[in-house]
């Protein structure tokens, strides 16, 4: 049996538009429009100096032969600074309406009563 057959024998579908009463909608906080559900996020952007030491290589080793021991590679250690893009959410505000309908066109709506509306919406 194939997920999607599971799927559809547990859940039902349904087909309409989602609905909320005017008095029951909530407003975006940027744009001021009247919605069902609004997510908003203020998120910084800015780059920040970073310094970093580094491993670099200044000599290389010699493979060990019949008649030479070799030698080991030489090393030192240096600061390398560059830009490295940030960013930081500052805020983040949730709203949704108390009731949410289905409205599929007949007479009347269906009430979406979940658990959780909120993960829901998201």
């Amino acid at each position: 049996i194939e997920r999607v057959a599971i799927a559809d024998a547990l859940y039902a579908h349904a087909a309409g538009v989602i609905w909320a009463p005017d008095n029951q909608r909530v407003r975006t906080p940027f744009n001021r429009q009247w919605v069902v559900f609004y997510e908003a996020s203020v998120i910084r952007l800015y780059d920040e100096w970073v310094t970093r030491t580094v491993r670099r290589q200044v000599k290389a080793g010699r493979r060990e032969t019949k008649d030479d021991p070799g030698s080991d590679s030489e090393y030192e250690e240096v600061d390398a600074s560059s830009w490295e893009r940030r960013e930081e959410l500052q805020n983040r505000t949730i709203g949704i309406s108390p009731n949410i309908y289905l409205d599929d066109g007949s007479d009347t709506r269906a009430l979406i009563a979940l658990r959780n509306m909120q993960e829901w919406a998201s």
